[in-house]
């Protein structure tokens, strides 16, 4: 009986925080967003189209939509700004877009159609790169430099620079006549910030466009061992108990500190060849629980972004009763 009128108060609480979301949140569905640009029947000499539109009061994202002329989906995106750059083919579209927020949403834009004209003047265009990700963790010094393709371009000039080391161009290519670029073993010599940028160029035009940015970043330190903290070694606990799993990683003393990942074990024998449980997790402690009595042994290692793999944690033994 206590447990049906836990469970209960439980489900009530829950209804009663979404009702209170609700009560919070804004009624916007009455609004409507009012669009910039482009406008309806607007011409874009360009391959990037800047979508804009006016902020409404009460929405917390926007979602903005994309329709080819054949009434395509090219596009569903929620955005939380008032203005939205997408990169489209020449070609003619219609977009629209709505307000939301937890409980609400307004009605769309009326539908606004424009056209993406191509052009060879390449002032006003953008490349679109693909590859390394932007916020890229990596240990690998020999990259591949991707972007998609301009029509307009005669060639493209690629630029690599050092950001730790005071922007430092460090390789740059100047005579780029496709869309990839794979950078020999050598050039990247130390662990740091780095950015990559390319920029497209037709010289019958006299135009180019303007760089187009990422940055990654090159980690080749391995992550430091894990030292166990709690349940200590020996320690004791009854079948049934929720035993938190605690451990502290050593400060990383590398130039990048990449993002930490744990892989916490808990195995039957020393030498972890029959693993019960394998956990990758983000934060420093776990909680299990043992559903049979036995001798019980637990390490964790770190993984950092980069795919260094960091040593694992002396083991220690639980005595589960």
């Amino acid at each position: 009986m206590k447990t049906i009128n836990k469970l209960f108060l439980v489900i009530v609480a829950v209804i009663l925080l979404c009702s209170c979301e609700d009560i919070l949140e804004e009624d916007i569905s009455d609004d409507t967003v009012s669009i910039i640009s482009p406008q309806n029947n607007q011409q874009i000499e360009s391959n990037v189209a800047n979508f804009q539109w006016n902020e409404i009061d009460g929405a917390d994202d926007y979602r903005v939509q994309i329709y080819s002329s054949s009434q395509v989906m090219v596009l569903d995106s929620l955005v939380s700004t008032v203005n939205f750059t997408f990169a489209l083919n020449a070609g003619s579209y219609q977009w629209r877009v709505r307000g939301e927020n937890f409980a609400y949403e307004t009605a769309y834009s009326f539908p606004a159609t424009f056209t993406m004209i191509e052009s060879s003047d390449l002032t006003n265009q953008h490349v679109q790169l693909v590859s390394p990700a932007s916020g890229l963790y990596t240990k690998n010094t020999s990259l591949t430099f991707s972007w998609a393709s301009l029509s307009a371009a005669e060639h493209y000039e690629l630029q690599l620079i050092n950001v730790t080391d005071s922007n430092t161009i460090i390789h740059q290519e100047t005579e780029l006549n496709g869309t990839s670029f794979t950078l020999n073993t050598g050039v990247i010599t130390q662990d740091a910030q780095y950015q990559w940028k390319v920029k497209a160029v037709n010289a019958e035009t006299a135009t180019e466009t303007q760089y187009s940015t990422r940055n990654f970043y090159v980690d080749t330190s391995v992550p430091n061992q894990v030292q166990n903290n709690s349940p200590s070694n020996n320690s004791m606990a009854d079948v049934g108990d929720e035993i938190n799993f605690e451990w502290t990683a050593a400060t990383d003393t590398g130039i990048i500190v990449s993002p930490i990942t744990f892989n916490i074990q808990i195995a039957t024998d020393q030498a972890f060849n029959n693993i019960i449980q394998s956990q990758n997790i983000s934060v420093n402690n776990y909680d299990y629980t043992f559903t049979a009595p036995g001798n019980y042994y637990w390490r964790v290692r770190s993984t950092d972004e980069a795919a260094n793999v960091g040593s694992y944690s002396s083991a220690f033994k639980i005595e589960i009763q």
